[in-house]
Protein backbone atom coordinates (compact mmCIF):
# COMPACT_ATOMS: atom_id res chain seq x y z
CA UNK A 1 0.00 0.00 0.00
CA UNK A 2 2.83 2.36 0.88
CA UNK A 3 4.52 1.69 -2.46
CA UNK A 4 1.23 2.26 -4.27
CA UNK A 5 0.74 5.65 -2.60
CA UNK A 6 4.34 6.60 -3.34
CA UNK A 7 3.84 5.80 -7.02
CA UNK A 8 0.65 7.85 -7.07
CA UNK A 9 2.43 10.84 -5.54
CA UNK A 10 5.32 10.48 -7.99
CA UNK A 11 2.91 10.28 -10.90
CA UNK A 12 0.98 13.37 -9.79
CA UNK A 13 4.23 15.18 -9.05
CA UNK A 14 5.54 14.38 -12.53
CA UNK A 15 2.39 15.73 -14.15
CA UNK A 16 2.54 18.92 -12.08
CA UNK A 17 6.22 19.37 -12.96
CA UNK A 18 5.49 19.00 -16.68
CA UNK A 19 2.63 21.50 -16.42
CA UNK A 20 4.92 23.92 -14.60
CA UNK A 21 7.54 23.61 -17.36
CA UNK A 22 4.82 24.25 -19.94
CA UNK A 23 3.69 27.37 -18.04
CA UNK A 24 7.30 28.57 -18.02
CA UNK A 25 7.69 27.91 -21.74
CA UNK A 26 4.55 29.95 -22.43
CA UNK A 27 6.13 32.78 -20.48
CA UNK A 28 8.88 32.97 -23.10
CA UNK A 29 6.36 33.47 -25.93
CA UNK A 30 5.76 37.16 -26.51
CA UNK A 31 2.25 38.59 -26.33
CA UNK A 32 0.81 42.10 -26.26
CA UNK A 33 1.01 42.35 -22.47
CA UNK A 34 4.63 41.27 -22.20
CA UNK A 35 5.64 43.34 -25.26
CA UNK A 36 4.16 46.59 -23.96
CA UNK A 37 5.63 46.12 -20.50
CA UNK A 38 9.07 45.44 -21.99
CA UNK A 39 8.82 48.36 -24.44
CA UNK A 40 7.91 50.89 -21.76
CA UNK A 41 10.59 49.68 -19.36
CA UNK A 42 13.29 49.77 -22.04
CA UNK A 43 12.20 53.19 -23.37
CA UNK A 44 11.58 55.04 -20.12
CA UNK A 45 13.69 57.98 -21.27
CA UNK A 46 12.48 57.97 -24.88
CA UNK A 47 8.69 58.19 -24.54
CA UNK A 48 7.32 61.73 -24.41
CA UNK A 49 3.61 60.93 -24.79
CA UNK A 50 2.18 57.81 -23.15
CA UNK A 51 -1.39 56.57 -23.39
CA UNK A 52 -2.60 54.11 -20.75
CA UNK A 53 -5.99 52.49 -20.44
CA UNK A 54 -8.27 49.85 -21.92
CA UNK A 55 -9.30 48.71 -25.39
CA UNK A 56 -11.04 52.07 -25.96
CA UNK A 57 -7.59 53.52 -26.72
CA UNK A 58 -5.80 50.30 -27.64
CA UNK A 59 -7.59 50.17 -31.01
CA UNK A 60 -8.17 53.92 -31.40
CA UNK A 61 -4.78 55.60 -30.92
CA UNK A 62 -2.29 55.05 -33.75
CA UNK A 63 1.01 56.70 -32.75
CA UNK A 64 2.31 56.50 -36.33
CA UNK A 65 -0.34 59.07 -37.34
CA UNK A 66 0.38 61.43 -34.44
CA UNK A 67 4.10 61.99 -34.05
CA UNK A 68 7.38 60.76 -32.64
CA UNK A 69 8.08 59.47 -29.13
CA UNK A 70 4.47 58.36 -28.58
CA UNK A 71 3.53 54.91 -27.30
CA UNK A 72 0.16 53.20 -27.04
CA UNK A 73 0.38 51.31 -23.74
CA UNK A 74 -3.32 50.45 -23.58
CA UNK A 75 -4.43 46.86 -23.05
CA UNK A 76 -7.77 45.09 -23.36
CA UNK A 77 -9.40 44.02 -20.15
CA UNK A 78 -7.28 45.96 -17.63
CA UNK A 79 -9.77 48.75 -17.01
CA UNK A 80 -9.20 52.49 -16.99
CA UNK A 81 -8.04 54.51 -13.97
CA UNK A 82 -9.95 53.59 -10.81
CA UNK A 83 -9.09 52.35 -7.36
CA UNK A 84 -6.40 49.67 -7.89
CA UNK A 85 -6.90 48.92 -11.58
CA UNK A 86 -3.92 47.77 -13.62
CA UNK A 87 -3.95 51.08 -15.49
CA UNK A 88 -3.74 52.93 -12.17
CA UNK A 89 -0.84 50.71 -11.07
CA UNK A 90 1.01 51.23 -14.36
CA UNK A 91 0.65 55.02 -14.13
CA UNK A 92 1.87 55.06 -10.52
CA UNK A 93 4.80 52.82 -11.45
CA UNK A 94 5.96 54.39 -14.71
CA UNK A 95 5.26 58.14 -14.68
CA UNK A 96 7.82 59.01 -11.94
CA UNK A 97 10.48 56.96 -13.75
CA UNK A 98 9.99 58.48 -17.22
CA UNK A 99 12.30 61.50 -17.10
CA UNK A 100 11.32 62.90 -20.52
CA UNK A 101 7.61 62.17 -20.35
CA UNK A 102 5.57 65.26 -21.22
CA UNK A 103 2.02 63.96 -21.50
CA UNK A 104 -0.04 61.11 -20.03
CA UNK A 105 -3.34 60.47 -21.82
CA UNK A 106 -6.03 58.14 -20.46
CA UNK A 107 -9.56 57.29 -21.57
CA UNK A 108 -12.32 58.43 -19.23
CA UNK A 109 -15.65 57.31 -20.78
CA UNK A 110 -19.05 58.35 -19.42
CA UNK A 111 -19.82 54.95 -17.92
CA UNK A 112 -16.68 55.03 -15.73
CA UNK A 113 -18.22 57.40 -13.19
CA UNK A 114 -18.63 54.62 -10.63
CA UNK A 115 -15.61 52.56 -11.67
CA UNK A 116 -13.86 50.70 -8.86
CA UNK A 117 -16.72 50.98 -6.38
CA UNK A 118 -17.32 47.22 -6.18
CA UNK A 119 -15.52 44.83 -3.86
CA UNK A 120 -12.89 42.48 -5.30
CA UNK A 121 -14.35 40.33 -8.03
CA UNK A 122 -13.73 39.42 -11.63
CA UNK A 123 -16.27 38.37 -14.18
CA UNK A 124 -16.06 34.61 -14.56
CA UNK A 125 -15.97 34.47 -18.35
CA UNK A 126 -13.22 33.00 -20.57
CA UNK A 127 -12.25 36.42 -21.96
CA UNK A 128 -12.20 38.12 -18.56
CA UNK A 129 -10.18 35.36 -16.94
CA UNK A 130 -7.73 35.47 -19.83
CA UNK A 131 -7.15 39.22 -19.45
CA UNK A 132 -6.77 38.85 -15.70
CA UNK A 133 -4.28 36.03 -16.18
CA UNK A 134 -2.19 38.06 -18.65
CA UNK A 135 -2.23 41.03 -16.28
CA UNK A 136 -1.00 38.96 -13.33
CA UNK A 137 1.51 36.80 -15.19
CA UNK A 138 3.01 39.28 -17.63
CA UNK A 139 2.47 42.73 -16.10
CA UNK A 140 3.23 41.37 -12.62
CA UNK A 141 0.30 43.37 -11.26
CA UNK A 142 -1.81 42.00 -8.44
CA UNK A 143 -4.50 44.51 -7.55
CA UNK A 144 -5.50 42.16 -4.74
CA UNK A 145 -3.52 39.31 -3.10
CA UNK A 146 -6.20 36.90 -4.26
CA UNK A 147 -5.28 37.69 -7.88
CA UNK A 148 -2.47 35.11 -7.62
CA UNK A 149 -5.05 32.43 -8.47
CA UNK A 150 -5.07 33.80 -12.03
CA UNK A 151 -1.34 33.24 -12.66
CA UNK A 152 -1.74 29.89 -14.43
CA UNK A 153 -2.57 30.16 -18.12
CA UNK A 154 -3.56 26.51 -18.24
CA UNK A 155 -6.29 27.16 -15.69
CA UNK A 156 -7.35 30.65 -16.69
CA UNK A 157 -6.38 31.60 -20.24
CA UNK A 158 -8.31 30.78 -23.39
CA UNK A 159 -5.44 31.75 -25.68
CA UNK A 160 -4.25 29.30 -28.32
CA UNK A 161 -1.30 27.65 -26.56
CA UNK A 162 0.14 25.66 -29.46
CA UNK A 163 -0.43 28.47 -31.93
CA UNK A 164 1.83 30.75 -29.91
CA UNK A 165 4.74 28.38 -30.54
CA UNK A 166 3.96 28.22 -34.25
CA UNK A 167 3.79 31.98 -34.84
CA UNK A 168 6.42 34.70 -34.64
CA UNK A 169 6.62 37.11 -31.74
CA UNK A 170 5.27 39.88 -34.00
CA UNK A 171 2.20 37.79 -34.82
CA UNK A 172 1.67 36.78 -31.19
CA UNK A 173 1.76 40.30 -29.80
CA UNK A 174 -0.96 41.46 -32.26
CA UNK A 175 0.02 45.14 -31.93
CA UNK A 176 2.47 47.09 -34.06
CA UNK A 177 5.82 48.29 -32.71
CA UNK A 178 4.21 51.40 -31.16
CA UNK A 179 1.42 49.47 -29.46
CA UNK A 180 -1.49 50.14 -31.83
CA UNK A 181 -3.86 47.21 -32.40
CA UNK A 182 -5.41 47.28 -35.84
CA UNK A 183 -8.76 45.50 -36.03
CA UNK A 184 -8.01 44.83 -39.68
CA UNK A 185 -11.65 44.22 -40.45
CA UNK A 186 -13.73 45.54 -43.32
CA UNK A 187 -17.09 47.09 -42.57
CA UNK A 188 -18.82 44.20 -44.32
CA UNK A 189 -17.42 41.82 -41.69
CA UNK A 190 -19.12 43.54 -38.78
CA UNK A 191 -21.74 41.48 -37.05
CA UNK A 192 -25.25 41.96 -38.35
CA UNK A 193 -26.37 43.61 -35.11
CA UNK A 194 -23.04 45.36 -34.44
CA UNK A 195 -24.73 48.66 -33.56
CA UNK A 196 -27.06 47.19 -30.95
CA UNK A 197 -26.22 48.00 -27.30
CA UNK A 198 -24.58 45.02 -25.63
CA UNK A 199 -24.16 43.90 -22.04
CA UNK A 200 -26.33 44.43 -19.01
CA UNK A 201 -28.32 47.58 -18.46
CA UNK A 202 -26.12 50.32 -17.04
CA UNK A 203 -26.40 50.27 -13.26
CA UNK A 204 -26.88 53.58 -11.50
CA UNK A 205 -25.34 54.07 -8.07
CA UNK A 206 -25.43 56.75 -5.36
CA UNK A 207 -23.21 59.73 -6.19
CA UNK A 208 -21.06 58.84 -3.18
CA UNK A 209 -19.82 55.86 -5.20
CA UNK A 210 -17.95 58.26 -7.50
CA UNK A 211 -15.44 58.90 -4.70
CA UNK A 212 -13.37 55.88 -5.82
CA UNK A 213 -12.72 57.17 -9.31
CA UNK A 214 -12.24 60.76 -8.07
CA UNK A 215 -9.54 59.66 -5.65
CA UNK A 216 -7.80 57.55 -8.29
CA UNK A 217 -7.66 60.37 -10.84
CA UNK A 218 -6.51 62.84 -8.18
CA UNK A 219 -3.74 60.43 -7.18
CA UNK A 220 -2.50 60.29 -10.77
CA UNK A 221 -2.89 64.05 -11.12
CA UNK A 222 -0.64 64.54 -8.08
CA UNK A 223 2.00 62.25 -9.56
CA UNK A 224 1.86 63.99 -12.92
CA UNK A 225 2.09 67.42 -11.33
CA UNK A 226 5.05 66.37 -9.22
CA UNK A 227 6.84 65.14 -12.34
CA UNK A 228 5.84 68.06 -14.59
CA UNK A 229 3.69 65.83 -16.82
CA UNK A 230 0.52 67.10 -18.46
CA UNK A 231 -2.45 64.86 -17.54
CA UNK A 232 -5.17 64.54 -20.20
CA UNK A 233 -8.41 62.57 -19.84
CA UNK A 234 -10.59 61.79 -22.85
CA UNK A 235 -14.13 60.50 -23.24
CA UNK A 236 -13.93 58.50 -26.46
CA UNK A 237 -16.59 58.58 -29.20
CA UNK A 238 -19.67 56.40 -28.75
CA UNK A 239 -22.19 55.28 -31.32
CA UNK A 240 -25.53 57.07 -30.96
CA UNK A 241 -27.26 53.86 -29.88
CA UNK A 242 -24.90 53.57 -26.93
CA UNK A 243 -25.35 57.24 -26.04
CA UNK A 244 -29.12 56.76 -26.01
CA UNK A 245 -28.63 53.94 -23.49
CA UNK A 246 -26.82 56.13 -20.93
CA UNK A 247 -29.17 57.53 -18.24
CA UNK A 248 -29.10 61.27 -17.60
CA UNK A 249 -28.19 60.63 -13.97
CA UNK A 250 -24.99 58.91 -15.05
CA UNK A 251 -24.11 61.83 -17.30
CA UNK A 252 -24.74 64.22 -14.41
CA UNK A 253 -22.58 62.11 -12.09
CA UNK A 254 -19.82 61.99 -14.72
CA UNK A 255 -19.88 65.80 -15.01
CA UNK A 256 -19.78 65.98 -11.21
CA UNK A 257 -16.67 63.77 -11.18
CA UNK A 258 -14.97 65.95 -13.80
CA UNK A 259 -15.80 69.20 -12.00
CA UNK A 260 -14.65 67.79 -8.64
CA UNK A 261 -11.31 66.70 -10.09
CA UNK A 262 -10.90 70.06 -11.83
CA UNK A 263 -11.49 71.92 -8.56
CA UNK A 264 -8.73 69.95 -6.88
CA UNK A 265 -6.45 69.83 -9.91
CA UNK A 266 -7.22 72.61 -12.43
CA UNK A 267 -4.17 71.58 -14.42
CA UNK A 268 -5.89 68.36 -15.56
CA UNK A 269 -7.44 68.65 -19.02
CA UNK A 270 -10.65 66.85 -20.03
CA UNK A 271 -11.93 66.32 -23.56
CA UNK A 272 -15.35 64.86 -24.34
CA UNK A 273 -15.75 63.28 -27.78
CA UNK A 274 -18.66 61.04 -26.75
CA UNK A 275 -21.18 62.64 -29.09
CA UNK A 276 -18.74 64.11 -31.61
CA UNK A 277 -20.66 64.33 -34.88
CA UNK A 278 -17.49 63.86 -36.92
CA UNK A 279 -17.78 60.13 -36.13
CA UNK A 280 -20.37 58.25 -38.14
CA UNK A 281 -21.54 54.63 -38.22
CA UNK A 282 -18.70 53.84 -40.64
CA UNK A 283 -16.20 54.66 -37.86
CA UNK A 284 -17.41 52.06 -35.34
CA UNK A 285 -16.81 48.35 -34.91
CA UNK A 286 -19.39 48.17 -32.13
CA UNK A 287 -21.29 50.80 -30.08
CA UNK A 288 -18.23 51.73 -27.96
CA UNK A 289 -15.17 50.77 -30.04
CA UNK A 290 -13.86 52.48 -33.14
CA UNK A 291 -12.75 50.51 -36.19
CA UNK A 292 -9.72 51.34 -38.34
CA UNK A 293 -11.58 54.19 -40.06
CA UNK A 294 -12.47 55.68 -36.69
CA UNK A 295 -8.95 55.12 -35.33
CA UNK A 296 -7.43 57.12 -38.18
CA UNK A 297 -9.90 59.94 -37.63
CA UNK A 298 -9.46 59.93 -33.84
CA UNK A 299 -5.65 59.82 -34.05
CA UNK A 300 -5.59 62.79 -36.42
CA UNK A 301 -7.86 64.72 -34.05
CA UNK A 302 -5.47 63.95 -31.17
CA UNK A 303 -2.58 65.28 -33.22
CA UNK A 304 -4.31 68.44 -34.46
CA UNK A 305 -6.45 69.45 -31.48
CA UNK A 306 -4.74 68.02 -28.39
CA UNK A 307 -1.05 67.45 -29.11
CA UNK A 308 -0.46 70.41 -31.40
CA UNK A 309 1.76 72.49 -29.10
Amino acid sequence: MKKFLTNIFLYIGSILFVLFLFECSLYTQENEFSYKKHYIETHLNDIKVLTLGSSLFEISVDPSLIGESIFNGNLSGIGNIYKNSATYQMAVNYVPRMKNLEVLIVPFPLNDAYAGSDDWKYEDSPASKTFKCLMVKYLHILTDPRDIVYWSEILNSSMDYIGRFQHSNKENRMCDSLGFVSLNRELVNRKKDWDKPTGATIELKPREETSYVIKAYCDIAEICKANNVKFICIATPYHQNRINQIPQQMINDYLYVVSTIKKKHPEVTFYNFTDDKRFTSNDFQDPVHLNNNGAKKFSKILKKEILSW
